[in-house]
């Protein structure tokens, strides 16, 4: 049976051989950006869930914390927080709904928003990253006011949070090149493809 449906390809028209490799990639190119949806869908819901723990967390401890610059830290935590939840439902609102248009139009609106993830996350540095080691370091050096806490064990916990802080970030470079280019790039051949 295969090779009975190999023969008949191979010995179509060319015309033919383009609608089927059209329509394959077509097939491929949804499954994946199916998956990367529900990808980003879920990561969205996580990180909306962290970020509301850490708002309350931080909240509290702005109220129980003694020292100044751990006070400090905690309020900017908060609005470390706020800012994530703003940046994450900013980056929602270009997803793809379901196909309302033609299937080039669901195409053309599918590569923004993976532009736009792209570059949610190569900016992430800036306004996720720093911000979140900036705001550790400084909630931790707060502590040096008390004598009950060791000066190397806080800055063992700074070291940890720029090393966790790095470590995110060579992560979401990761997950840029492995699953956004790569959705890129089969959704412009796939373009092409359809235009041609």
């Amino acid at each position: 049976m295969e090779d009975d449906l190999i023969k008949i390809w191979q010995s179509s028209p060319n015309r033919e051989r383009v609608k089927f490799e059209r329509s394959r990639l077509m097939v491929e190119v949804q499954k994946t950006v199916d998956r990367f949806h529900g990808m980003i869908r879920s990561g969205n819901r996580r990180a909306t869930v962290v970020t509301l723990i850490i708002l309350l967390v931080f909240m509290f401890y702005i109220y129980i914390i003694p020292f100044i610059l751990s006070k400090i830290a905690s309020g900017l935590a908060v609005l470390f927080a706020i800012n994530v939840v703003m940046q994450l439902r900013k980056a929602k609102k270009n997803e793809p709904k379901d196909l309302t248009g033609t299937y080039s139009e669901y195409l053309y609106k599918t590569r923004i928003f993976l532009l736009g993830q792209k570059r949610l996350i190569d900016t992430a540095v800036y306004w996720a990253i720093i911000p979140a080691i900036a705001v550790c370091i400084l909630f931790f050096l707060g502590f040096l006011e008390s004598p009950l806490f060791a000066t190397t064990g806080i800055i063992a916990l700074c070291v940890g949070c720029i090393t966790l802080g790095v470590t995110v970030f060579f992560l979401s470079k990761w997950w840029v090149s492995m699953a956004i280019t790569s959705n890129l790039k089969k959704i412009d051949e796939l373009i092409n493809a359809l235009e041609e």
